[in-house]
């Protein structure tokens, strides 16, 4: 895929001699790195009520629309100005669901350097009666002869502002890059702020001061939107703004300041403060952003190895090997360092510090029975919905998911089978969504990235304890992604032998990885000591990792079904 054609001149450099042929299409979805800037077409226009400034200094908290626009009541600011604004947004999570209504439930005055924020939390209400809360700062800009907000601000601004005869906007505060430096320097001076209906507080790590300068570099705002909002103080630090938002310890939070300051495990990006939300009446923290430390790279391990395995597949001739490119140095070798990291970053993780929430803890009988349980009840929930599924499901879906009905029985025999000696294991928190994107290539190491968790699973179940070789289940299955991945991508164009080098690398990567990590994991009582035990755990830990996976491919990609679904294959024929 090309940039989509716009207004500006179409940039194509062509070798001598050389040409190229395009298929114009609108069916193509534009590639990862193409950034949409622009705001959306009519914006709608809200026109101020003498006392709306007044409401938000005065810091209520819950706001009344009627007393802060004329002639705006909550269904016309939800239908015109809320819901075409986060609808198109990558971070709301419910944009699949019937959505019966989307308010901004709270607003939080926060005044820094004597520029005033207000810190909007909107609230969805889903058909099925699930609530959902979200992040939405909000900032003000006015026109001037100068400058035109919208233009200024593109696809932050959410709707214009009217007051009297003066023209602004009203935009997402997060693509300021003034905001993001605002909290920032409020986590360095610690504060503790009373807002509307609750307080914030901030906080930070013991290693912000050496940072601190960092905070006056230029601010970029990437346009390229994730789950979350990302903003980055020159090369120096690294702002998320956090947009679904969950009462509790935030775990990505709580893990940094742990590989930071109590346990340090230095490949990872050091937390260097965070910002949270407690309402009034409560104790409970809700993470509106976080602070690291940027840390330079060459992108991540999903990237780089799909882009090797890209090139393998068009020479996977014996002895050939894939053209030089950034992808090449990550070769099969590493994999082996990669595994070591691991399980360095597991021995950082079962230090004993007097912490509740990290110290680890003896696994026993009954508990390894309740994770094979576990796992029986997930076998039961995915069949359940891979038969919804098979109507909807294209027929050659329908035949490669046929065989798996037959291996029901033959799945749950393994997982019954799963037999290890207990003798001094134990449970610890782990990263607990470890994959080949949550790495990070770094000259020539590895950092670990993303300690949120299964985003799908809730705030306890990421908190909690268990066993540390579902993170490396997680990282074979990433194996197995990357490998049946590039085969997919390249299809019917790909050279007969294209198979075969790319089982051949998932064999290898295997291999080196386990081989890395089992050496280094020596001595760790979060791992089974003897060959058996840890083969048998990690076999049960896979089955679980392919059935989630299945369950979300039928949700989100059927086209990507055949992935998860070889790897149930494969695990009931070994």
């Amino acid at each position: 895929p090309f940039p989509p054609i716009g207004t500006l001149p179409y940039l194509i450099t062509l070798p001598a001699h050389g040409y190229m042929f395009f298929r114009l299409a609108t069916d193509a979805k534009p590639p990862s790195w193409h950034e949409n800037r622009g705001a959306q077409l009519g914006l709608p226009v809200l026109v101020m009520t003498p006392g709306m400034l007044e409401l938000l200094e005065r810091g209520a908290g819950v706001p009344d629309v009627a007393a802060m626009f004329v002639n705006t009541s909550p269904e016309r600011l939800r239908r015109e100005v809320l819901e075409p604004y986060v609808l198109a947004r990558r971070w709301f999570a419910a944009k699949d669901a019937q959505v019966e209504d989307l308010r901004i439930a709270r607003v939080a005055r926060f005044l820094a350097d004597g520029t005033p924020w207000n810190l909007g939390f909107l609230e969805a209400r889903l058909a099925g009666g699930e609530t959902q809360q979200y992040f939405l700062p909000l900032g003000v800009e006015w026109e001037t002869r100068e400058s035109d907000p919208v233009e200024k601000l593109g696809m932050w601004a959410i709707a214009k502002l009217r007051r009297r005869e003066r023209m602004g906007v009203i935009y997402d505060a997060l693509g300021n890059p003034e905001f993001a430096r605002a909290l920032a320097r409020a986590m360095g001076r610690k504060e503790t702020i009373a807002v509307g209906g609750g307080e914030l507080r901030f906080t930070s790590t013991s290693q912000f001061e050496a940072q601190r300068e960092a905070l006056e570099l230029d601010v970029r705002v990437p346009a390229l939107e994730q789950s979350n909002t990302g903003v980055f103080f020159g090369d120096r630090l690294f702002l998320k703004g956090y947009r679904r938002l969950r009462p509790g310890v935030n775990p990505e939070i709580e893990m940094g300041r742990f590989l930071t300051e109590v346990s340090p495990f230095p490949h990872i990006a050091p937390l260097l403060g965070a910002v949270a939300f407690v309402q009034s009446g409560s104790n409970t923290p809700t993470t509106l952003a976080s602070l690291q430390k940027y840390v330079a790279n060459q992108g991540d391990l999903w990237n780089l190895t799909c882009e090797y395995l890209g090139r393998l597949v068009l020479h996977p001739a014996a002895g050939e090997k894939p053209p030089e490119s950034a992808a090449s140095g990550f070769h099969l070798g590493r994999m082996a360092l990669l595994g070591r990291r691991v399980a360095q970053m597991h021995h950082a993780l079962a230090v004993v510090s007097g912490d509740a929430a990290f110290d680890p803890e003896p696994v026993t009988a009954a508990e390894l029975e309740a994770w094979k349980a576990a796992v029986e009840r997930e076998i039961d929930v995915t069949f359940a919905v891979v038969e919804a599924a098979l109507p909807a499901l294209a027929e050659n879906t329908r035949a490669q998911v046929a065989p798996l009905g037959a291996r029901r029985e033959l799945l749950r025999e393994r997982v019954r089978a799963t037999a290890i000696d207990i003798a001094g294991l134990v449970k610890t928190r782990y990263h607990n969504d470890l994959h080949l994107g949550q790495v990070l290539a770094a000259q020539d190491d590895f950092i670990f990235v993303d300690f949120e968790g299964e985003p799908g699973r809730s705030i306890e179940e990421r908190r909690a304890k268990g066993c540390v070789l579902r993170d490396v289940a997680g990282m074979l299955r990433s194996f197995s992604y990357a490998a049946h991945s590039a085969s997919l991508r390249r299809g019917a164009s790909a050279d007969a032998g294209h198979g075969e080098a790319l089982a051949a690398w998932q064999r290898d990567a295997v291999h080196y990885f386990l081989d890395g990590y089992s050496r280094a994991a020596g001595g760790l009582a979060s791992v089974p000591a003897a060959e058996p035990s840890f083969k048998s755990l990690l076999e049960l830990f896979l089955v679980e990792k392919a059935l989630y996976e299945l369950r979300y491919e039928i949700a989100n990609r059927p086209d990507w079904i055949e992935i998860p679904l070889r790897g149930l294959l494969e695990l009931t024929e070994q």
